[in-house]
């Protein structure tokens, strides 16, 4: 299975959850400007551009979101909700990207629930 099919498996299945709210993190750099010319969709030139990035972070998962969950003793029956990042991968993929091994690992020194999915049961692995 490639990694959008996985992605999007992931998602419907934690997105299905009453205790999970996730969303897709496309992270990257667009230019904004006034459009000199005709719109050709192999190229383009803008007038007075700008950088913009989106998404959430340089390494941040492909799925943001996150899990209620119920705390103890002092805090019995109230409901939080922990930060949960998910970066998806083919089955052949390598986790190897440092910015994003380096997010998963920030997030899991906060208490956040984070980590890498080949399948359903991965992310099912992570937020349990």
């Amino acid at each position: 299975m490639n990694e959008n099919n996985i992605r999007n498996s992931v998602m419907k299945e934690l997105g299905g959850r009453p205790d999970v709210l996730i969303f897709r993190n496309n992270v990257g750099v667009g230019f904004q400007g006034k459009l000199v010319g005709k719109f050709d969709p192999e190229s383009i030139t803008l007038r007075f551009p700008r950088r913009i990035a989106f998404g959430l972070h340089v390494g941040s998962g492909d799925l943001i979101g996150m899990k209620q969950i119920t705390i103890t003793p002092d805090m019995i029956g109230k409901k939080v909700a922990a930060f949960l990042s998910v970066e998806t991968k083919s089955e052949t993929a390598p986790i190897n990207y440092e910015d994003q091994i380096n997010w998963a690992k920030q997030l899991k020194s906060f208490g956040a629930l984070a980590g890498f999915a080949r399948s359903i049961e991965d992310a099912l692995e992570i937020i349990a």
